[in-house]
């Protein structure tokens, strides 16, 4: 082999699928079974036992993980083995960084994205002999071992920012000095309107529309501390106008009660059109005598969530009744008190959310620098 050659895939390696049907009796067992290259569940049988590379065919099309010894494989799962004139960890990298958008122009389906074994088997790639390929992938190593060392630091300080987030708001919200010893403490109920779906009431798919009043769920609540109205159905204004109970307003809180989500909060920052919720979501509206930010701070604080956690009931589904989430403990200071918890808050709010944003800035450009080196 020259100093440098332009290969395709299919000329240094064998690429395979797995097996079509996954028999149900093999999970749980010994060796792990891949699915779109990730690790989902094990299998007792396997069809490989070797060093491999595992690329995603659908959903994540291109996504790539280096695995070595036995295992099975999913068939949109290609399976990339039997490597000649290359060093599969060299290839790995390679592929790693440039073969999701290598493919990005060629996948195929509208719903599930994927792609066939051809447009892997010509995937070109410029590699160097054997002796430099191992001196490069030292290199290469050592440095990602550095970077990921720096990574796993950043991370963890990302996860003291949550810690930090949480003793705040107990330090702010619980009777731990004098003064806030002489709060009252009520039930929710005493200081806000409570309501949620009536059963019978339930709306399905089938009933959603191109056009009419918004129509809230949990995936509502997961973009920060305001409730996200973009991705909303829409229903009629017959099903919308029967339910005025939970109509929303501007400063409603919405809180999760269902399923995998339970204990999510948001805040309506605003309400520009007909918009109401689903049964897996209770409306609590603040009465004149409580700030609807001093609520949902409350509600997300650690106090509130541990008793969340406390009163999940339903083996299957988990879920909280309304009558019970009215009784649950509210710390309640004087209205200008909760002002000034809030703006204290708000403050904290502010800089730990500024010091998380630049370390996910450092852990994208570590991954840039990745790429770069690999592209080098």
């Amino acid at each position: 082999m020259s100093l440098e050659k332009k290969v395709k895939l299919v000329e240094v390696c064998t690429i395979k699928t797995g097996k079509k049907d996954v028999n149900e009796e093999d999970i749980n067992g010994k060796f792990p079974f891949f699915t779109c290259a990730k690790k989902n569940t094990f299998s007792s049988n396997y069809s490989f036992d070797c060093e491999a590379i595992l690329i995603a065919g659908n959903g994540a099309v291109g996504q790539t993980s280096y695995y070595s010894g036995k295992f099975e494989a999913y068939q949109r799962t290609y399976v990339l083995s039997e490597f000649k004139g290359i060093l599969p960890k060299l290839l790995y990298h390679i592929l790693n960084v440039r073969l999701v958008k290598y493919l990005s122009e060629m996948v195929l389906g509208n719903t599930i994205p994927y792609i066939k074994v051809g447009m892997l088997e010509n995937f070109e790639f410029k590699i160097p002999s054997i002796e430099k390929q191992k001196i490069l992938l030292k290199k290469i190593e050592s440095t990602f071992n550095y970077i990921d060392e720096e990574v796993s630091k950043i991370k963890k300080n990302q996860k003291k920012i949550d810690t930090f987030i949480k003793q705040f708001l107990k330090l702010k919200l619980s009777k731990n000095t004098e003064e806030q010893k002489s709060w009252a403490e009520v039930q929710l109920k005493d200081i806000a309107y409570t309501a949620g779906r009536i059963g019978w009431k339930g709306l399905s798919a089938k009933e959603y529309v191109e056009k009419g009043p918004l129509f809230l769920s949990v995936h509502s609540l997961n973009h920060g501390d305001y409730v996200d109205f973009s991705k909303a159905f829409h229903i009629t204004k017959k099903r919308y106008d029967e339910s005025p109970e939970i109509m929303l307003k501007s400063d409603d809180i919405l809180i999760c009660k269902d399923g995998a989500g339970i204990g999510k909060v948001g805040i309506v920052k605003e309400i520009h059109e007909p918009t109401t919720i689903n049964g897996s979501l209770l409306l609590i509206r603040s009465l004149d005598n409580v700030l609807p930010k001093y609520l949902y701070y409350y509600l997300i604080s650690p106090m509130f969530q541990n008793i969340v956690l406390t009163r999940i009931e339903g083996t299957t589904t988990p879920h909280l009744y309304q009558r019970e989430i009215k009784t649950f403990p509210i710390n309640f200071p004087a209205l200008n008190l909760q002002k000034i918890i809030i703006a204290k808050i708000e403050k904290m709010f502010t800089e730990a959310n500024t010091l998380k944003k630049n370390y996910s800035n450092t852990i994208n450009e570590y991954n840039k620098l990745k790429a770069a080196i690999i592209l080098k």
